[in-house]
This record gives C-alpha cells, sequence and structure tokens, in this order.
C-alpha cells in the first residue's frame, strides 16, 4: 500500500474528531442570505416583569413568538403571535394581519443591529399598558449577533457597543449595551457542524418615554447568551439567551416606578434538517 493512500486512510478515520485540516483551523463568520428559496427562522421571546410604584406592585409576563424568512435583503413574518398577562387579566393581541408582510431589512455581513425602513416595519399594537406600538423587528434583530471582521478560532474574542430602544414593561428606554463574545469550540447541532459562541453583556438605560411622553429613567443590565453559527452557510443556527434588567423612572409628582424584568430569547433555524 502506498505511502499516500495510508495517510489517506488515516485521514478518514480521524475526520470526525480533528479533521484533515485541522480542527481548529481559523474560520471566516460572515452573514450570506440565499435571496430565491431563504432562510427560515422560529424565534420566541419572554418577559417576567415586576412593577412597582409606591404601595402598589404587580408582576407580569409578555410572550412573543414568531417565524419569519430572510430572503437576501427582504424579511418576511410568516406568523406572529403576542400576549400579555398583568395580574389576574391576561390579553391576546390579534396578529393575523401581519402574516406574510414583508419588508427590507439589511443586514452588514460582520451583523450588529438591522437597518430598516421604518415606514414599511410592520407593527403589534399591544396597548399602552403593554409596550403600545411594538414593531416587529423585535423578534428579528437577536438573530444577528456581531461577527468579527478577523478569522476566528477557539479562544477568539471580540466586543460590540450597541445604543438601541429597548421595551421595560411597559415602557420604552434607550439601551446602551457593551458585549463580548468568544468562541467556545466547534459543535454539531442537528447534524450541522457549527462554531459554538458565548456571549457576556452589561450596560445602563436611560431616557423612558410612556405613550410618546419623554420619563426620566435610570436602569441596569447583564445578560448571557450561546449561540452557534454555521460558517459554510453563513447563517445562525441557534441562539438561547437572557437578560436581567432594574430600572428606575423617578417621579416629582408621583411615587418612583420601579421596574425589573427578566428577558428570555430563542431563536433557532427551521433550515436545520434541510442543511444537515
Amino acid at each position: 500500500m502506498s505511502r499516500r493512500v495510508t495517510r489517506h486512510i488515516a485521514c478518514l478515520l480521524t475526520l470526525a474528531a480533528v479533521g484533515c485540516r485541522g480542527a481548529d483551523a481559523p474560520v471566516q463568520l460572515a452573514y450570506r442570505f440565499d435571496a430565491t428559496q431563504g432562510n427560515g427562522y422560529a424565534a420566541e421571546l419572554a418577559h417576567e416583569i415586576d412593577f412597582s410604584m409606591g404601595d402598589h406592585g404587580m408582576h407580569g409576563s409578555r410572550q412573543l413568538r414568531a417565524r419569519y424568512t430572510i430572503l437576501g435583503e427582504t424579511a418576511r413574518l410568516d406568523s406572529i403571535r403576542a400576549s400579555m398577562i398583568w395580574g389576574e387579566n391576561q390579553q391576546r393581541f390579534d396578529t393575523r394581519h401581519l402574516a406574510g408582510v414583508s419588508f427590507p431589512l439589511a443586514v452588514p455581513a460582520t451583523g450588529g443591529t438591522p437597518t430598516y425602513d421604518v415606514a414599511t416595519l410592520p407593527v403589534i399594537e399591544m396597548g399602552g399598558q403593554a409596550g403600545g406600538t411594538v414593531p416587529a423587528s423585535i423578534m428579528i434583530d437577536y438573530g444577528f449577533p456581531t461577527l468579527p471582521s478577523e478569522p476566528v478560532t477557539t479562544g477568539s474574542t471580540w466586543s460590540e457597543t450597541r445604543r438601541y430602544p429597548r421595551l421595560e414593561a411597559f415602557m420604552w428606554v434607550t439601551a446602551d449595551v457593551t458585549t463580548t463574545y468568544r468562541v467556545k469550540g466547534r459543535k454539531t447541532v442537528e447534524g450541522t457542524r457549527c462554531m459554538e459562541v458565548t456571549s457576556e453583556s452589561a450596560g445602563t438605560l436611560s431616557e423612558g418615554s410612556f405613550n410618546g411622553d419623554p420619563q426620566p429613567y435610570e436602569g441596569q443590565l447583564t445578560g448571557s447568551a450561546t449561540w452557534c453559527f454555521d460558517a459554510d452557510s453563513g447563517v445562525l443556527v441557534q441562539m438561547i439567551g437572557e437578560e436581567v434588567t432594574d430600572g428606575v423612572s423617578a417621579g416629582t409628582e408621583r411615587p418612583d416606578i420601579v421596574i425589573k424584568q427578566t428577558t428570555k430569547f430563542e431563536v433557532r433555524s427551521t433550515d436545520l434538517g434541510e442543511r444537515g
């Protein structure tokens, strides 16, 4: 048996464990979206809220679920559901008219906050006590973590700072958040080989508003997430994370409003079986 054949057989036997070109060779992470068939996702967002104002306190929870498809530079909502519980009161919001709605979406190759045309962005009307007019993009933004501009391998780190509007209970606030990412290694998810990344976030909340009226607000945010990215296809495979916030809207003619919120989110590709 020739030396070349022997080396080839040895490579095949160890491919699953280390790979012929090295299990930890540098990999460039970049988004690539199919403009014809599209990339499908399912997303879930849950808020557990503790609200107090003086002697008055209440617990609430908000649930949002969506399926959407990214077609090149367009996002299509395939379905979306929204509900809110305050104390003993439960409400489901009519979102049937949003199924099938498409709108422009611009995502840099290295990810980060997508760019939207606000005039075309579909919204969920949830009423003042549940957040008011909530853009459907709240279900999409978590699906585009920022990627590094340089190739990465196990142990690689990078960071970013974002400023974005954030829904806290019934108030909208401005979040300034710094996130640090670290490559944990390679992982197989339902047959798809991907790069596993962990992230840790910390930031501040400010500039609150309720029903369009400015409200003072000061708060803190911490969070963490674990996600997998398929470098071959250029799409996020899955992300699971949690964020905890604690804020106060100080009042002069009313008691202070204290809001504590835990946000849990999950995004997963619905194309795993097809790619695997």
